[in-house]
């Protein structure tokens, strides 16, 4: 009977000390979510999503200014066409 609670004893004391190891892990992958959500949410121009927003204003200010260039650039190849044509 002692053998068995011996046994018995060295199971809790292994399963108490995995329980305890896995409440520590789950709590460090708590800080570690929260830290990330922080970070996405941020403070105003810290957070990703207000990055995120920014790089694509500058993405569609670059789109207008790519179309205004294509645009004059195609009407200078018209006129130069037109130009030509009437050589």
């Amino acid at each position: 009977m002692s053998q068995e609670f011996e046994a018995l004893l060295r199971r809790e004391v292994l399963r108490d000390a995995r329980v305890k190891f896995l409440e520590e892990r789950l709590s460090a992958a708590e800080a570690q979510v929260s830290g990330l959500a922080r970070q996405l949410r941020g403070n105003g121009e810290g957070g990703i999503q207000a990055q995120i927003e920014l790089c694509r204003e500058r993405i569609e200010a670059l789109r207008s200014q790519w179309e205004w260039i294509v645009g004059v650039l195609t009407t200078v190849a018209v006129a130069v066409a037109q130009a030509w044509l009437r050589k």
